[in-house]
């Protein structure tokens, strides 16, 4: 219902005002006791909906957005309901996976070891792309996760057969691998890509990022609900991202577009989100 809309007013022409203009409609769905009443009853809906990929809010930092996170369902990935998630998507590629595989064909050689997946749940682009393309025998996928869905994934490889997937729950074990993977994942971060980076003294040399929400500006927060929980998710500072990688020696070798995700944020349409990106980095040699 409104999770799909940019512009919360057009809920309000199905809700009884059909016939009127366009502006007219604007003008009655934006006037403070009419919005407050579309604001109030998104809020029930959002706290109980079950759907996933409804937004609601904006705010200025991580910690923020948890604070006004509804008390109906936990918060973050790391529970065993988001941990069971998206076992029906295991093969799926979509259309903004290729210029990821495109570059993945690329970046991994005869000799690459190690790709460290940041955010990859339960080794989703690992099932994917593993059909797609020509993994070496010696190259471990590490999936880096939160608990509970480490645990999801570690059985579902003993189920799979799936020797050459890894897990990790720690963050830096990062370091030393020859490619980062983090395709859906970093929005639901507190840091950018380039803080988490920082710390890390043997980075990989190749950096594919995709499926990111970004903007022109400073980066800001809004609170998704993915069904069976509420997350912050962090609208990046597109700018900022691309300087903060330069500052490591990283150089932007390619950026596309993933139209088909998209964070509507109700009552917020100067801040809703029409179109995600990706970007492939390669540090200087």
């Amino acid at each position: 219902m409104f999770g799909t809309h940019f512009l919360s007013f057009d809920d309000a022409a199905r809700g009884g005002w059909r016939g009127l203009p366009r502006r007219a409609l604007r003008a009655i769905a934006f006037s403070p006791p009419v919005r407050v009443r579309l604001e109030a009853r998104y809020e029930r809906h959002f706290a109980t909906a079950e759907q996933a990929h409804l937004f609601r809010g904006v705010y200025d930092s991580f910690e923020a957005a948890v604070a006004a996170a509804p008390g109906s369902k936990p918060i973050g990935y790391d529970h065993p309901g988001p941990a069971s998630m998206y076992r029906n998507n295991l093969e799926t590629v979509f259309p903004s996976d290729y210029p990821v595989l495109f570059w993945l064909a690329r970046a991994i050689e005869p000799g690459t070891r190690r790709l460290f997946d940041l955010g990859g749940h339960v080794g989703v682009r690992y099932y994917g792309f593993g059909s797609r393309l020509a993994l070496p025998d010696a190259m471990l996928w590490q999936v880096m996760d939160v608990p509970a869905v480490v645990r999801a994934g570690r059985e579902l490889a003993v189920e799979r057969g799936a020797a050459r997937l890894a897990f990790t729950d720690r963050r830096g074990d990062l370091a030393g691998a020859d490619i980062l993977l983090a395709t859906g994942s970093l929005q639901y971060l507190e840091q950018p890509l380039h803080a988490i980076l920082a710390p890390i003294a043997d980075r990989p040399p190749h950096v594919l990022i995709n499926q990111l929400p970004m903007h022109d500006g400073a980066a800001y927060y809004t609170l998704q609900s993915i069904g069976k929980a509420f997350c912050p998710y962090r609208i990046e500072d597109r700018g900022g991202l691309v300087a903060g990688m330069a500052a490591l020696g990283y150089q932007l070798r390619d950026a596309w577009q993933t139209p088909e995700k998209m964070c509507p944020i109700p009552f917020h349409p100067e801040r809703s989100v029409r179109g995600y990106e990706g970007m492939y980095f390669r540090a200087s040699r």
